[in-house]
């Protein structure tokens, strides 16, 4: 069992999936750090639970989950990162390309994703390079969010990927999907910063469309998740995107905005300072 447990967190690490997000419901902390290492072994149910939070079933592990490539796949999602910070187009879709290839000969699902948002980058770093109109919509992707009743990580960070995608309606309905699966895990973890900050695109992108109903309903559910105390991100960013919210459509006193990028000030959290001041004002455009 030690080559399996082995296998099972390089496969969570290629994802950059948190142990916590793969361990709910399953075991505890500290034998699931002993199964990933090969100290323990583990019963069948809860290695099939192990594989269905890292959205892989057990066909896909035993048979394409072979160490060359895990090392292929890694390699073209850290080239098209890569790609992607250099605003280089044309070499994102030479790895969408490459995928599509990667795709048509395996059938494997992960390469057909990951085309569609190498040629989606392509599209939008040449639009802002060109000024021309080269819209592309990752059809497969919102296909296969729209058939999924429960989402897990890998279709939390699809659709975090394509979220501007999708035509506003279909977003929040897709939305609400989230909220309904993350509110079926609350009960045994808290919600996350990187669920929230998905939440809080959708609800800024129902602002920039002035759909004030759509983000008024999307902040209500946010506010029945299980948000820990002790994260100061996610609360913090919350009570951002209320406030910007009640700014635009309810004529709030920008005084309250002023407070919370003080509070960011004296925590010392500078970096979110500069995303939300410089977010804060193109919503409020």
């Amino acid at each position: 069992m030690d080559n399996v447990g082995k296998i099972v967190k390089t496969i969570r690490e290629e994802k950059n999936i948190k142990i916590e997000s793969i361990r709910t419901e399953v075991m505890d902390r500290g034998n699931y750090w002993r199964f990933e290492n090969g100290t323990v072994s583990t019963s069948a149910d809860k290695f099939l639970a192990i594989l269905e939070n890292l959205n892989i079933d057990i066909n896909e592990f035993i048979e394409l989950y072979s160490t060359e490539e895990m090392t292929v796949f890694k390699k073209m999602k850290s080239d098209l990162l890569k790609a992607a910070k250099i605003d280089d187009y044309q070499l994102c879709r030479e790895i969408g390309t490459l995928a599509k290839k990667k795709y048509e000969d395996s059938k494997k699902i992960k390469y057909l994703h990951l085309s569609e948002q190498a040629f989606l980058f392509a599209s939008r770093i040449e639009t802002n390079i060109t000024h021309s109109i080269h819209a592309y919509t990752p059809t497969e992707i919102q296909k296969y969010l729209g058939q999924c009743d429960t989402w897990n990580y890998y279709e939390i960070a699809l659709f975090n990927n394509i979220l501007f995608t999708f035509q506003i309606d279909d977003a929040v309905l897709l939305g609400n999907r989230l909220i309904k699966s993350l509110k079926k895990k609350q009960k045994t973890r808290y919600i996350s910063n990187e669920d929230v900050l998905i939440l809080i695109n959708l609800i800024s992108y129902c602002i920039e469309e002035n759909a004030n109903s759509l983000a008024e309903k999307l902040l209500k559910n946010l506010l029945t998740l299980n948000i820990s105390e002790s994260s100061t991100y996610s609360r913090i960013m919350f009570l951002w995107i209320k406030t910007i919210f009640n700014i635009k459509f309810r004529q709030e006193n920008k005084q309250e905005l002023d407070k919370i990028y003080d509070t960011l000030k004296v925590l010392e959290m500078s970096e979110t300072l500069v995303m939300i001041e410089a977010w804060g004002k193109k919503l409020l455009q």
